[in-house]
C-alpha cells in the first residue's frame, strides 16, 4: 500500500508541476505580449506626441522610448 501512496503522490505532484509551469507560460506569453502591443502604441505616436506624454499612455519608461526614437 505505501508504495501505492508515493506512486499517487508522485502522479500529483508531476501533475502540479506540469500545471504550474503551463500557468507560468502563459503568464510569460501574456506579458510579452502586453510589452509589444505598448510598444506597438509608442512607435505609432513617437511622431504625435512628447516622450512624458507616451510614457504616461503606455506605461513605458523614459529611456525605453527614448530608445525607440533612437531606433526610428
Amino acid at each position: 500500500m505505501e508504495i501505492l501512496d508515493k506512486q499517487a503522490m508522485f502522479i500529483h505532484d508531476s501533475r502540479n508541476a506540469v500545471l504550474l509551469g503551463e500557468r507560468q507560460g502563459w503568464e510569460k506569453g501574456r506579458e510579452e505580449g502586453e510589452k509589444t502591443a505598448k510598444v506597438a502604441i509608442a512607435r505609432s505616436l513617437l511622431n504625435k506626441l512628447t516622450t512624458e506624454e507616451i510614457s504616461q499612455a503606455t506605461g513605458l519608461t523614459i529611456e525605453s522610448i527614448n530608445q525607440l526614437r533612437k531606433d526610428t
